[in-house]
Order: structure tokens, then sequence, then C-alpha cells
């Protein structure tokens, strides 16, 4: 029996044949979603490659220009003349650092006693819209605590009044400004 194949033999041959059909069957599907879907599947990963090169891009551009602000920033308190080093490297600070920097320039100003400067410096730092409700608040109290002598009680005690009016972590700082001014002018 030489020409016909074991039943064992055959079984196994008629499996690899539909195995192989198979694996066929499964290519063709898969060059048809390819060729159907793939010029889509390209773009949606050059979309999300793209984005996150970006999104790694950005963040290390933006940490060189706090790296660099924190750099003019310290260098600028650093010299001799606080408020020119200050003034002259406003365009590498970020906002925050600006932030910083008006405090900063503020305070030099009461410290040399120019009483007017440091008052106008903090109340400009009071109504800049951009920065935090406490860094504001806290700029309109310094402001009040810093007012040349010929400011009246009422005024300090007006400039005073978002403070001292409303619940807030400045509230007591405030009420004891207000009561202060109060008491210096008799």
């Amino acid at each position: 029996m030489a020409g016909i194949p074991e039943t064992g033999t055959l079984e196994a041959l008629m499996a690899d044949i539909f195995d192989e059909i198979d694996e066929e069957l499964k290519q063709d599907r898969m060059s048809a979603l390819w060729s159907r879907y793939g010029t889509y599947f390209m773009i949606g990963a050059g979309v999300i490659v793209a984005t996150v090169v970006f999104a790694q891009t950005y963040k290390q551009w933006q940490k060189s220009q706090n790296e660099q602000a924190a750099v003019t920033f310290y260098q600028a308190i650093m010299d001799d003349d606080v408020l020119s080093a200050l003034d002259a490297g406003r365009d590498k600070l970020t906002d925050g650092y600006s932030m910083l920097a008006d405090f900063k320039m503020a305070s030099e100003f009461a410290t040399s006693g120019n009483m007017k400067a440091a008052e106008d410096t903090y109340l400009r730092i009071a109504k800049t819209e951009n920065i935090a409700i406490l860094y504001r608040h806290l700029a309109l109290l310094m402001a009040a605590m810093n007012v040349p002598e010929s400011r009246s009680a009422d005024d300090i005690i007006n400039m005073l009044a978002p403070l001292t009016d409303k619940a807030g972590p400045l509230q007591g700082l405030a009420l004891e400004a207000a009561a202060g001014a109060d008491v210096k002018a008799g």
C-alpha cells in the first residue's frame, strides 16, 4: 500500500493545507485593512509623535526661560544698584519673577526713604490683574504701610478697606495697620 497514504498522515496533510489557507486568508484580510486604513493609521501615529515632540520641546523651552529668569533676577538683586539692574533685566523675566522684581523694587524704594515711589509701586502691583489675588492684597497692605507722611489716616483706612471689609488671610494685618494709622492721627 505504497500509493495510499496512511490516515494519520492524510489528516496531517489536510490540516496543513487548511492552516495554510487560513494563514493566507488572514494575510489577505490584513492587506485589505492596511490598504483601506493604513494611511489613517500612519497619520494618527505621526500626529501622536508630533504632539509628544512639541510638548517635550515646549517644556524644555519653558524650563530654560525660567532658569534664565532666575539667574537674571538673582544677579539683579545681588547688584550694588538693585533698582537699575532689575529695570534693565525686566525683559528677561517671566511673569512670576517680574512680580518679585516689582516687590523688590518697592522694598528698595521704601528702604531708601522714597515712600512715594514705594507706595506707587505697591499700588501698581495691587492693580495688576494677571497675578494671584493674595499677592495683590499683600501689595495693597504694603502700600498702606509705606505711605508718605503727607497721607492722612483716612487715606490709609480707605486704601485698606478692600482688606478690612472682607474676611481673608490679611484682614488682621490690615485692621492693625488701619488702627495704627488712626492712632497716629490722634
